[in-house]
């Protein structure tokens, strides 16, 4: 069920699918040529966190124009949990493609900075944060309420980043650094999944209660 509902939101933005699998392989190469030094982490956070919710902005738009879709979807075999469940998955299923794609561009060009497990869990818990966040406010607002919280957070990621590592702001994590690696992945992990679990309960919750 799951599945279906997935592949109804990629064909909503099949347009721009392909569109969006250039730009993630661009972002890296854009960064590595203007500003070598934030490869690696901060390139796969910026490309997972503009991919992620450019892709969902297309499909929250077409969704938009037509709002008797989410009804009829209803009114289908499938149930308004999974409607939103299918939302969740759909930022999994994104992310796994940004991995394989950054991942093949390191392969043939090492500049850009190999992902170790530690870097692709932590940019999962960094962009669970923002798109848990937004999803519940997406399900009780709507897209034409919310649509502006996504060009803010697109601009806290081109102005933000850059400012913080300029500004030299260090951020003590020895005791998270000292830890053995699988307590990092585990710790990782278990709170991406906790932010992304708390939302979706949120999120179904809104969208229970929501009329059609």
């Amino acid at each position: 069920m799951l599945f279906h509902l997935i592949k109804k939101d990629f064909l909503l933005a099949k347009r721009y699918v392909v569109i969006m699998l250039f730009v993630s392989a661009a972002i890296p190469l854009f960064i590595l040529w203007r500003a070598p030094v934030f490869t690696g982490l901060i390139s796969f956070l910026s490309t997972v966190i503009f991919t992620e919710l450019i892709l969902y902005q297309y499909v929250s738009l077409a969704e938009a124009k037509y709002p008797e879709v989410d009804a009829l979807l209803c009114a289908a075999p499938y149930t308004r949990s999974s409607i939103v469940e299918a939302k969740y998955a759909f930022f999994l299923v994104v992310f796994i493609i940004c991995f394989i794609v950054y991942s093949v561009l390191a392969f043939f060009i090492p500049q850009i900075g190999k992902l170790d497990l530690r870097t692709v869990l932590s940019v999962f818990l960094f962009c669970a944060i923002p798109y848990g966040v937004y999803m519940p406010f997406q399900f009780k607002y709507g897209y034409e309420k919310t649509k502006f919280a996504f060009i803010l957070i697109i601009m806290l990621v081109s102005f933000g980043i850059p400012l913080i590592y300029n500004a030299n702001i260090s951020v003590d994590i020895s005791a998270f650094s000292n830890m053995a690696a699988i307590a990092q992945y585990i710790l990782l992990i278990t709170a991406a999944v906790l932010v992304l679990g708390i939302s979706m309960m949120i999120s179904i919750n809104i969208y229970m209660k929501k009329e059609l």
